[in-house]
């Protein structure tokens, strides 16, 4: 990422405690994860009103209709579905901030605190 043309456009910080800071400033919640079990951070960045590239793995396919995907093994996939998501955002802002933020309110009525300690106790507390 950091030898990449243009690498002056793109911030990595590394590692945060508090990663919800960070989602005000992005334009794009990236996954290049090989493998998740329950992928909290993209429903957080989704919560939080961005659109998500995530990588093809089992982990995130219960996001395909939320989210774009992309091949691990084809990085020039997840490089052209990139410049497609910045591109509807500059070019369509309104239609996308309306799916944003559809997408936001299913991640927050489906993965709220509430919703999930609920569905914690159901399987677990029987």
């Amino acid at each position: 990422i950091l030898s990449a043309p243009e690498s002056e456009h793109i911030l990595y910080w590394g590692e945060s405690l508090h990663p919800q800071n960070w989602y005000g400033a992005a334009d794009v919640f990236l996954s290049c994860s090989s493998w998740e079990g329950m992928p909290l951070a993209p429903l957080e960045a989704m919560g939080h009103g961005l659109p998500l590239l995530l990588s093809n793995i089992p982990g995130h396919h219960f996001l395909e209709e939320r989210s774009w995907q992309y091949e691990l093994n084809a990085p020039q996939q997840g490089a052209q579905a990139l410049s497609d998501i910045l591109q509807m955002l500059q070019s369509q802002p309104t239609a996308m901030r309306e799916i944003l933020e559809k997408r936001a309110a299913w991640t927050r009525e489906h993965y709220s605190l509430a919703k999930m300690t609920e569905q914690y106790e159901e399987s677990y507390i029987m």
